[in-house]
Parts: C-alpha cells; structure tokens; sequence
C-alpha cells in the first residue's frame, strides 16, 4: 500500500507541475489577446489545458511506440553482424552505477523514511481534497434546501412584467428570493434563473434587459457547469496557491466575455447604459456572497476591468477568422510543449506504461553490481578470463530474475568471443528463461538467436526462429527478411526464399543493401527468370559503378533478350 501512495504521490506532483506550467502560460497570454482579440478570445485560453491534458496522458504511450519502432530496426543492415562484447550492456554500467542497492539493516530507516514521506504526503493531499470537496458540496446542498424552502416561483405576469420571456425560454423555471440582490443563474444539470422580488420595480426596462442577457449568456455557455469543474480542480490541487490566482482571473475573463456577449443582443443605447448599470449596482447593492454553481450579475469585485471592457468592446470589431487561427496556434504550440513535457518529466514516462506494462523491476543489489560492474570492466579491456572468473563468483540461484538474465548476456559475449555458437545461443535461451528481460530485450536476443542459427549453417531451425520473430513483430526489418530468404536459399528452396528476397529490397526503399539487392538476383537467376533480373542487375550498376562485375552480368542478360 505504500509503495502505490509513493507512486501515486509522485504522480500527482508531476501533473501539478505541468497544470502549472499550462496555467502560467494562459496567465501570461490573456491580457495581450483580450486587447488584439477581445475578451470572448481571451475566455478561450481557458480551454487549451483540456486540448493539452490529453497530450501529456498519451504522451508516454506515444514516446514508447516511437521507442518500438526505433527498436525494430536495431538489428541492423548486415547480415551477420559482429557481436561487440558491449553490444548489450550499453546501459548496463548506467544502471549500476544509479541504481539503489537493496536496502540493509543499516540502511532501511534512510529508505523507509523517504517513501513514508511520499505516502503522507498523498494522505495530507487526499485529507485536503475531500475536505474542500465536502465543503464546497456542503454550501450548494444549504442554498439549494433555502431555494427551494425559501424561494417563490414567478407566475406568467410576473416574469412578463420582469422581460424574462424576452431572454429565456417559457419552461426556464424562475424564482423570485428575497436575500437575492440581483439576477442570478443556479444549478447546473437544472438550472434556475434566482430573481429579487423588488427586479421590476429596481431596474428600468433597459437595465433589464442587460442583466437578462448577461444571465442568458451564462445559461447558453454552461458556465456553471465550468464553474463546478475549476472548482473541483482547485480541490483537487488545493496546495498550489497558482491555482487560486488563475481561479479569480478565469472567473473574470468569464464575466468579461459574457458581458461582450450579452452587449450584441443590446440596443446602442442599452451598449452606452451597460457600464452605468454595473456603477450603478455597485452603488446601491450588496454583492451575493459565491456559492458553487452559482454566476450572478452582481459579480462586482472587478468593476474597473468590466468597464474597461466595454469600453474596448465599443472599439474592436470582432475576427473571428484570426482568433481561430491564434487560438489553433497556440493550441499546437501548447500541445508541443506538453508531448515534450511528457517524454522527459513524466516519471519514467508513466513507466513505459503501454510498451513494458510486464516489464521486470531493473534492481541490482550492491554485491552483484559491484561483480556486474568488474566483469564489465574486464570485458573492456579484453580480459576475457578473468570476466568469466568474476561471473564464476555469483550465485545463480541467490539472483533476482533481472540479475540472472545480466549474468546469462555477459556470458553470451564470453561465448561469441569464444566462437562458441552453441554455448552463446544457451546462453540466449537462458536469458529469456529468466524472465528479467523487457520485450525489447526478448526480440532481440530472440533474432540473435536465429542469426546464430545461420552463423552454425543450421538453416531449418534459422528459418523456423526467424519467420516466428517476423511475425511477431509490427514492423519487421529488411535484413530479418534478407536472413529468413538466405536460409531458404542455402537449402536450395528457392521459391521459397524469393518473396523474403523481394521484401528485403522493398523494405531497403531506393537504397536497399548490396547483398539484399545480390540474393534477389541470384535467385531469378537460379529460377531462370531472366525478364526479372535484369531490372535488379541494372540497379545493382547504378548503385556501384565501381564494380565490374555488375556490369558485365547486365551486359549478358540485355545481350540474352537480342538473341
């Protein structure tokens, strides 16, 4: 249970870290894209964390496909490659050097310390979270049991008189409040438009109108709804203090957009009496303390900005054409920034979440790194001998499973450098009988084994292992195909090794190998197809010129086609 608090705990860190980089970006673009682009643009920028969120969620999965298909063609092109002594360790002396060592009795107070600091941290967070959750649960419950207790439904001549058909549907259920100073929109999945009881005789019919059409904005936009979900949000990452600045500045961007709005279904005398109507509310009416789900008129903290708004408002006309084009701008850039973030900042990138989500625990206890790491050092000084003598120390049976397969890899090296074909592929399968391997690791040492195969002239079992990796894979290699066609070909089983040949070449693309190119034209030489290699052997010529015989064979098949 710890350990998933740890986990989880890093986790929520991480995300908290890039909503905050989300949210500092959108902070520092709002103000220059309300003045150029108006303050329903600005609004907008609020939704570009929900377009990024996914990218960062994907972005681990993305990075691992991309790391598979990269892997897919590390076989090589050749096809019987030297096997460096280090071919396979090239992070193996990274993770011994990095890795913890398991823990003694010395040391298990540090380490235990340490992961108990994470998990109460996930405890203290999850306290934090439901308390606010349950608190902000709490206060919509209580004004929602004194609407219904308290509130009067406003009859047909009433909501006539007040202009509420004008603005909201007739099924739009209206309720007059008596602690209400102003018009206000409650709920979400019903919502209700609140009224005073003294709205008619308060406002003129131009005041009226304004403050309807700025509720009826909030009702079209759902802006309860997103009110309900930034609200969660902050709960949910009640420690970062930047969320509470990007609240305040959401909550009114939102009511600057939804003023911008409510002007364009305004008369140009209603436009010039909008900002008088804010002053003069502010004047004469105590704001409606902030309930969830709640958006009222009288949302007057920020009078100055809202004045100023409408004051810009007057003056820019609206471009909807660039502001979709800035927004998918920024949109793309943000999303960039994120699938960056990802495949570097994400802890382990989800721990390779979708590519290695069986994937072995690479751990190393610090006596058998400390003989990992000597063995390794005598493998590079080609000390052979004395490798084997550090490896002969360990304990096979005492070894975690991904210490085993390191083990079984250093002494496939011993046995290449000994020419020893059979004692590396032993030690292959014993690598993968371990079950320390990645997948990653596991096809490639399964190919290696089918290289070995062919290395030993067994062809039969190459070309069985090697069309078993083939289709396991989901993109196999040109030099894969060239091997399995080569096997074929040993055997004298020419129709066989032919489509293996041919998608070699095509996997080479307009620069395929001179010997994936070399056995194509054997075997329609073997197969007496003529009309077909001479098209191989003119592009054998084109790619190396240098070489005589290339030439004189095409000369002897276009010599062939006059006869």
């Amino acid at each position: 249970m710890t350990n998933e608090l740890d986990a989880f705990a890093q986790q929520w860190l991480t995300f908290a870290l890039l909503l905050s980089v989300q949210v500092l970006l959108v902070l520092a673009l709002r103000r220059p894209v309300r003045t150029w682009l108006g303050a329903e643009a600005c609004y907008r920028l609020w939704l570009l964390p929900l377009l990024w969120l996914p990218v960062y969620l994907l972005g681990p999965a993305l990075f691992s496909t991309l790391a598979r298909l990269g892997a897919a063609y590390m076989p090589g092109g050749d096809a019987f490659p030297a096997f460096s002594a280090l071919q396979q360790f090239m992070d193996l002396e990274l993770l011994l050097f990095t890795a913890e060592p398991t823990p003694t009795s010395g040391s298990m107070a540090g380490s235990s310390g340490a992961v108990h600091g994470w998990a109460l941290l996930a405890i203290v967070w999850a306290c934090g979270a439901l308390a606010l959750i349950a608190w902000h649960g709490g206060r919509w419950l209580l004004f929602s049991r004194h609407v219904r207790n308290v509130g009067t439904p406003l009859p047909g001549a009433t909501r006539h008189a007040a202009d509420v058909d004008a603005h909201f549907d007739a099924r739009m259920p209206t309720v007059s409040l008596q602690d209400i100073n102003s018009a206000a929109l409650f709920g979400v999945r019903k919502p209700v438009l609140l009224l005073p009881v003294d709205f008619a005789e308060r406002y003129d019919a131009n005041q009226r109108h304004i403050i309807l059409a700025h509720e009826a904005v909030h009702l079209r936009r759902h802006d309860n709804a997103w009110n309900l979900c930034a609200l969660l949000l902050i709960a949910m990452f009640w420690m970062n203090p930047l969320l509470l600045i990007a609240w305040r500045c959401f909550r009114l961007d939102q009511e600057l957009a939804c003023d911008a709005l409510a002007l364009r279904h305004c008369s140009h005398e209603q436009q010039k009496r909008y900002a008088r109507t804010l002053l003069d509310s502010l004047a004469t009416l105590r704001t409606t303390p902030p309930q969830p789900a709640l958006s009222s008129w009288d949302n007057l903290r920020d009078i100055r900005e809202r004045t100023l708004m409408i004051r810009h408002h007057m003056q820019v006309a609206l471009r909807p054409r660039t502001t979709l084009a800035t927004l998918s701008a920024l949109a793309v850039l943000g999303a960039s920034v994120t699938l960056m973030f990802a495949g570097t900042v994400s802890p382990a990138a989800n721990a390779g979440e979708v590519a290695t989500q069986n994937e072995p625990s690479p751990e190393i206890s610090q006596p058998t790194g400390s003989i990992l790491s000597k063995a390794i050092e005598f493998l590079n000084n080609d000390q052979f001998d004395e490798a084997r003598a550090q490896l002969a120390e360990l304990r096979m049976e005492s070894l975690s499973p991904f210490e085993r397969s390191r083990v079984h890899q250093l002494l496939f090296n011993l046995e290449m450098n000994d020419q020893d074909y059979a004692g590396a592929r032993e030690q292959l399968q014993l690598a993968l009988e371990s079950g320390g391997l990645t997948d990653q690791e596991t096809s490639q040492m399964q190919y290696q084994q089918a290289q070995l195969y062919v290395q030993e002239e067994r062809y039969a079992e190459a070309a069985e292992a090697l069309d078993r990796w083939i289709k396991a894979q989901a993109e196999p290699t040109g030099a894969a195909y060239y091997l399995l066609a080569a096997s074929h070909y040993y055997m004298n089983q020419y129709e066989a090794a032919l489509p293996h040949a041919q998608k070699a070449v095509e996997l080479g693309g307009n620069t395929p190998h001179e010997a994936w190119l070399q056995m194509l034209n054997a075997l329609y030489m073997q197969l007496e197809r003529y009309d077909d290699a001479e098209p191989v052997a003119e592009r054998l010529t084109e790619l190396f010129p240098e070489k005589e015989a290339y030439r004189t064979q095409l000369e002897e098949l276009r010599a062939r086609d006059t006869q």
